[in-house]
């Protein structure tokens, strides 16, 4: 487990992170959320020891963090910084890394994490003639080639292309179910949320929620749920009509195929009410999905309108 207790980080006058603290569980993937600046890269240099706390704690497994050698050797880092030793080849630098990190069989080691993230086969050319969807499955490399409990990983996914995320988040949910810890820090919310549901949101060194998205969806009361609904036999209007009268929803589009219309409604009554009123009226009801319970429409709500 991670571990933020009342953290903050400041840099001379610039408050990184003020009074956060927050929670990451064991054999979870979490998303970490937030708008560049936001504070995401500060937490993560706090986890890997690279920078210490002006104030607070930040522990893993109930122990502190910084300054801690044998704690360092259970976290893997890949840094968003894309600069790697282009003279060395892939397979030297990562055995490089796992050397620096005590693993007796290095070798093995190496030829293990580069066939994890498909570099087998280049292996032996230069890092300088790597694409930079390569150097970022190398950097994954370096940081699981001595099989840490805790991956801290910022920006994982960068240029990397379709078939690279899609492998790469693959071997995330294995390493998760395989009981590592797995903290993400990205700005692509659509495949975090392939990733995982769960995330802490900071904004401007604050916290500003945590949880699974539907969790935080649900707090948001100000801003109405958007629901699409589609009806069998253009009655959408009859049902509409019937919604508006009981008070369900707040307002409704008619949408151009004529059995389709959204609804905004900030009450779960909605839930209860549609089934009943489409009985009563007979309205066949054939889809009814959720618009804004997703990822970046959460995203949007806690840190769209405190830019």
């Amino acid at each position: 487990m991670i571990e933020f207790i009342d953290v903050s980080k400041w840099y001379g006058d610039i408050m990184a992170l003020n009074n956060v603290s927050f929670t990451v569980e064991d054999g979870k993937i979490t998303g970490l959320l937030g708008p560049n600046g936001a504070g995401k890269s500060t937490s993560l240099k706090l986890i890997v020891g690279l920078l210490k706390p002006s104030k607070g704690i930040v522990k893993l497994n109930g122990k502190r963090i910084w300054g801690n050698k044998k704690i360092y050797r259970q976290i893997g880092f890949l840094p968003e910084n894309n600069t790697l030793y282009d003279e060395l080849t892939g397979y030297e630098f990562v055995r490089y890394i796992a050397r620096m990190r005590g693993v007796v069989s290095s070798h093995k080691a190496t030829l293990k994490a580069m066939e994890m993230v498909g570099l087998t086969n280049v292996m032996n050319r230069k890092i300088g003639g790597y694409s930079l969807g390569m150097r970022q499955r190398l950097k994954f490399a370096q940081t699981i080639v001595h099989k840490p409990d805790f991956l801290i990983l910022d920006e994982p996914l960068n240029g990397m292309d379709p078939i690279q995320r899609n492998v790469t988040i693959n071997l995330m949910k294995e390493m998760s179910n395989a009981g590592k810890t797995i903290l993400i820090s990205s700005h692509i919310l659509a495949e975090v949320q392939k990733i995982t549901s769960d995330v802490v949101v900071i904004n401007k060194g604050k916290i500003a929620a945590t949880g699974s998205v539907k969790e935080i969806r649900r707090l948001i009361r100000n801003v109405p749920y958007h629901v699409y609904i589609s009806c069998k036999d253009d009655k959408r209007e009859l049902l509409a009509a019937r919604l508006i009268e009981a008070k369900a929803i707040q307002g409704v589009e008619f949408l151009k195929e004529p059995s389709s219309m959204i609804v905004q409604s900030s009450s779960d009554e909605f839930f209860r009410t549609l089934p009943r009123i489409s009985v009563e009226s007979r309205v066949n009801v054939q889809e009814l999905k959720i618009l804004d319970e997703n990822m970046q429409s959460v995203f949007d709500y806690l840190i769209g309108d405190r830019q």
